[in-house]
């Protein structure tokens, strides 16, 4: 298990990686267990952000499923996790929905828009995913998601998230 520092949304507001707007709704998201798809880069910051979302949103005891490629993800405190290593499969799937935690976090690498459109098939509440890639405006994926965020670089390399899709507004 790596013992990696997280980041707290605080920090990143600080560091005028995103709005304290944009943090405060984030967390409110996440608390209320909706979906949220996190896209980008390599390095532009999605799993950054992902931990220190969790970091500010998970109440103790709650449940959460860890699926990623590599265990590098740090423990998260007062939750009861589960980690599944390795890639990302149909099966894979399966076996989180029959556990049913309070929260699943894909942080997946690579192509595959065939997982993409499974997941968007799985009725996860509280389900968090990163994607390496940007998405097209596809109505059918980004209805799969309450909200959807993207993490860049701007001109200066510095790392920007903006929130993309928003369900509530955008009624797709």
């Amino acid at each position: 298990m790596t013992t990696t520092v997280s980041l707290s949304m605080w920090d990143l507001v600080d560091q005028q990686i995103l709005s304290a707007e944009t943090a405060y709704r984030l967390v409110t998201h996440v608390r209320q267990h909706h979906r949220l798809l996190v896209t980008g880069s390599s390095g532009t910051g999605k799993t950054t952000l992902l931990r220190a979302l969790l970091h500010e949103s998970l109440m103790p005891d709650q449940s959460v499923v860890i699926v990623q490629p590599l265990n590098e993800w740090p423990s998260l405190p007062g939750a009861r996790d589960l980690r599944i290593t390795g890639p990302l499969t149909m099966s894979t799937l399966d076996l989180v929905q029959t556990i049913s935690p309070d929260y699943v976090i894909i942080d997946h690498e690579g192509d595959g828009s065939e997982i993409l459109h499974a997941v968007v098939h799985h009725p996860y509440p509280g389900l968090l995913m990163t994607w390496n890639t940007g998405i097209q405006r596809d109505p059918a994926i980004l209805k799969a998601w309450d909200l959807v965020v993207r993490c860049s670089r701007d001109v200066h390399y510095r790392r920007t998230v903006e929130i993309i899709h928003d369900m509530a507004i955008d009624n797709l």
